[in-house]
């Protein structure tokens, strides 16, 4: 469960801790989170693919995962990975679905309070309002390409897993490019967004899980 949360908290950052030096805070963060908030109303769709890079401190090597992300408006996700394993994550109708090989396991979001949470969460992401979630403080910083959202959680549920999420979204079209996770000082979950494409038309069958 914690994995799972951690990778979908969904949705540039060139060293794990170290912010870019280009970074600026902003100058008034009420006018960039009504900013974000007023293009989240426009957005109606998101595909995209991913790479998802994960840190532990007990393993070596960086675990690198590939695949697929598709948001339709204003409640429906799937977020698939392809490689190196095949798992597949959706949100439809109030079910949370998930997908590891042939099973499929589907929970109601409304009668279980963590996947309620986690629900509300993902779905915030990708809608892009996760800038107004009283859960976390939230600092904002900027560059010539991306707004910077660092946001540490007052919920104590989930300071217990999560030490900060910082969120980059391109100056361009507000979307998210790239989510580092601190789990701890030395684990991070990395997710670089590539090929987004807003507002284009997703067939139904595409969050159709079985």
């Amino acid at each position: 469960m914690r994995y799972l949360v951690l990778s979908l908290l969904v949705l540039a950052v060139t060293t794990v801790y170290g912010q870019d030096k280009s970074y600026r805070p902003v100058a008034d963060p009420a006018v960039v989170e009504k900013k974000i908030m007023d293009n989240s109303l426009k957005v109606s769709s998101i595909t995209s693919d991913f790479v998802q890079e994960k840190k532990m401190e007990y393993l070596d090597e960086v675990l690198v995962s590939k695949g697929k992300f598709w948001y339709k408006h204003e409640s429906k996700l799937r977020w698939q990975y392809d490689e190196p394993y095949e798992y597949i994550i959706a949100i439809r109708n109030g079910s949370f679905y998930i997908k590891d090989g042939v099973k499929v396991k589907v929970y109601d979001v409304a009668g279980n309070p963590a996947f309620r949470e986690m629900n509300d969460l993902i779905l915030k992401i990708a809608r892009g309002t996760l800038a107004g979630d009283k859960r976390f403080e939230i600092e904002m910083y900027e560059n010539d390409r991306f707004y910077l959202l660092r946001l540490r959680p007052i919920d104590a549920a989930l300071k217990g897993f999560l030490q900060t999420t910082e969120i980059y979204l391109s100056k361009s079209d507000l979307s998210a490019e790239k989510v580092v996770m601190h789990e701890t000082e030395t684990d991070y979950t990395q997710i670089t967004f590539i090929n987004r494409k807003l507002n284009n038309e997703i067939p139904e069958s595409i969050f159709d899980i079985k």
